[in-house]
């Protein structure tokens, strides 16, 4: 399903080549309050990563050359569609990683599908620095935050273009 969207969102990017700049939205800022806290002892939100989809920079598509985009879909011990409407994704860095600068600084609103995973996107306009070895190699975590600002427990995201993470749901 995540394929197909993404596959979706590039064909329209490719049909307004001709017409107009290139232009992507991502999943929207989800609004939290300014308090921060993880949850209680035992009690913090669960997440389970199902895919990760990621695409560093298109090239060869005229206006949109260089832009490039993320999908991670999660799934919640708490709960499904239903959930997810007061729940958003916050992104963060993981040590040493490349990418932190092309991260989404707020929490995402994410697209909860009929079957209760939720799925985040971001896109950014220049292309981000591969390894030496020339693959992009991110690794950050995901968790949930309420709109009071309690967190769920982080989960460790990996995403490469040599296939050298391991992705859930492969």
């Amino acid at each position: 399903m995540i394929r197909s969207r993404l596959l979706w969102v590039v064909c329209l990017m490719l049909a307004s080549v001709e017409v107009v700049a290139c232009s992507f939205s991502g999943s929207p800022v989800f609004k939290v309050g300014r308090a921060r806290m993880n949850a209680s002892e035992g009690k913090a939100e669960t997440l389970t990563l199902m895919r990760v989809n990621f695409i560093p920079a298109i090239s060869g598509m005229g206006s949109c050359d260089g832009t490039g985009l993320i999908t991670v879909q999660v799934r919640s011990d708490r709960g499904g569609k239903r959930h997810f409407k007061q729940r958003g994704i916050l992104v963060s860095p993981l040590a040493e990683n490349p990418g932190k600068a092309y991260l989404p600084a707020k929490p995402l609103k994410p697209y909860v599908d009929e079957d209760g995973a939720a799925s985040i996107t971001w896109a950014w306009g220049t292309p981000p620095p591969a390894d030496k070895d020339r693959y992009w190699r991110w690794s950050f975590s995901v968790r949930t935050i309420d709109r009071s600002g309690v967190l769920g427990e982080p989960i460790e995201v990996c995403a490469s273009t040599d296939h050298s993470c391991e992705l859930a749901g492969h």
